[in-house]
């Protein structure tokens, strides 16, 4: 038991069955990979964090027009020769 018997009432029935299991854990999406039909926000969590950290340098809130300018002139050329060199 994890919690009082009404809590883990609700945990199995609500999240716990293996109907719904199957859709929520990664256990089961063995025909696809992390980037494809991705359900969750997790890839956008880890690509704001390198963009706050990589090209915005850590700070917290910058102007539009800044951010605009990152994505075009540094954002966007990093990842696409990442993509080359991955392509070869």
């Amino acid at each position: 038991q994890i919690g009082p018997p009404e809590f883990d009432k609700y945990l199995a029935t609500t999240w716990m069955s293996k109907r719904i299991v199957k859709m929520w854990s990664a256990v089961y999406r063995r025909d696809r990979t992390i980037f494809q039909a991705c359900d969750t926000n997790m890839l956008i969590e880890a690509w704001h964090h390198v963009l706050k950290g990589k090209f915005l340098h850590g700070k917290r809130n910058c102007r539009l027009d800044h951010l605009i300018s990152t994505l075009l002139a540094d954002v966007l050329p990093y990842y696409a020769l990442k993509q080359r060199r991955q392509a070869l």
